[in-house]
């Protein structure tokens, strides 16, 4: 089997993956209503939605680096093919959960099994030269981005028009067909990486507190870091509040939550495969991240004003192209401003930031749905957290100036 076949393997069980959670993402609070409690009120079944984010983001915040460590001792295959497993089992217990707390454990397994990410990623590195390391890494990426476009578009083909009572069990069913057909798939084509005696070339990626404080104290990368962690926590405190904000304010089904989503999906895909690579010649990342993170601003505090289905898509769409500017403007700056000796650390401490964020961020906008009992609630704040954000970024562009005139 020739060196590209395994990295079209690995591609395929991450999307496959992330597709499953694209599939389930948008309808998550349908089932926390039919099944929550028959009294919640729209507020609470907002708050109750946010657990499940929490419980998944924090579970693969907490297992990246437990998988990742130990499929350095038994190997990557193992470690990839249990995770699929487990994800497969996580959809069928969600489909079959009739109560509140077996749909957060259904979202915590599937966040424990979702942190196989460091793995895929130290499996690329095995079977790649570090010529070729950033081009395989960028198949990773570009297979979660995938999952997370065409998931919602799949779920919305399967779910029907919804009901106002009963959510459609189709979509997590689906969701765990699919991780079956990636345990298949992975069992027969994915071959193991991990030679004998063959140090791993991923590296361990120490996530303990004194590799977070190196990182976030280096004079280059620690804001952007940091900035990072901020973005994307305010993005990820939206992505679990905005189905219950709709389904209150503007009664959508289903099916419009799902086409809501994956219209994101495509628009945050677009800017990120065409305009973002047209505005970043020029090492322009410090611009594109004060102009992401300034349109992100008034992209969440305005989806709280809205009242109109053309309202709504406007505000979304200016959320959608500073998302998409914001994300990779950040990664490629943090990368650009490490030495080659140190990429792997701190863009281990990068991602592990991401995934401590998008368990935060569901966990302070359902603490605000509660304080406030509005499904709105959360939005203002992730706009005043873009603010932060925006200043950062001013600071990281007058950071880069100064570099470039040393220079």
């Amino acid at each position: 089997m020739n060196r590209r076949s395994p990295l079209a393997v690995v591609f395929f069980t991450v999307f496959l993956d992330l597709l499953g959670f694209g599939i389930l993402l948008p309808f998550t609070a349908f089932y926390v209503r039919a099944y929550g409690g028959a009294d919640f009120t729209p507020a609470q079944v907002a708050a109750a939605n946010t657990w499940l984010g929490t419980a998944y983001s924090l579970m693969q915040f907490l297992f990246a680096p437990v998988w990742g460590r130990l499929s350095d001792r038994v190997g990557r295959r193992p470690i990839i093919l249990m995770s699929v497993a487990g994800s497969c089992l996580s959809y069928l217990l969600f489909g079959l959960a009739r109560s509140l707390p077996m749909l957060v454990f259904s979202r915590a397994l599937s966040g424990i099994m979702a942190a196989n990410i460091s793995t895929a990623q130290a499996y690329v590195a095995d079977v790649t030269t570090p010529e070729d390391r950033t081009r395989g890494m960028g198949m990773i990426g570009a297979a979660i981005g995938l999952g997370f476009v065409f998931g919602p578009a799949i779920g919305v083909a399967v779910s029907g028009p919804g009901h106002a009572g009963q959510p459609s069990t189709a979509v997590p069913f689906l969701a765990a067909g699919l991780a079956a057909l990636n345990l298949v798939l992975a069992f027969f084509l994915l071959p193991e990486s991990l030679q004998p005696g063959m140090q791993p070339a991923y590296g361990r990626r120490d996530l303990g507190f004194g590799q977070f404080q190196r990182a976030l104290s280096h004079s280059r990368v620690g804001v952007p870091i940091f900035l990072f962690f901020l973005s994307t926590l305010a993005f990820g405190g939206m992505e679990w509040s905005l189905t219950p904000f709709l389904m209150d304010r503007f009664h959508f089904d289903q099916r419009r939550i799902g086409e809501l989503f994956f219209f994101l999906g495509i628009l945050i895909a677009l800017v990120q495969g065409g305009l973002v690579r047209r505005l970043a010649k020029g090492d322009r990342e410090p611009q594109m991240l004060a102009a992401g993170t300034l349109l992100m601003i008034p992209g969440l505090a305005l989806i709280a004003a809205v009242h109109s289905f053309a309202g709504l898509w406007g505000v979304l769409a200016v959320l959608a192209l500073g998302q998409g500017i914001t994300s990779p403007a950040v990664s490629s700056l943090i990368s650009k401003s490490t030495a080659p000796a140190e990429q792997g650390a701190v863009l281990g401490v990068s991602q592990g930031m991401s995934s401590l964020a998008r368990a935060v961020g569901p966990f302070t906008a359902g603490a605000l749905i509660r304080a406030y009992h509005s499904t709105a609630a959360p939005f203002p704040a992730g706009g005043m957290v873009m603010a932060l954000a925006f200043l950062l970024s001013l600071r990281v562009m007058a950071t880069r100036r100064k570099v470039t005139s040393d220079e």
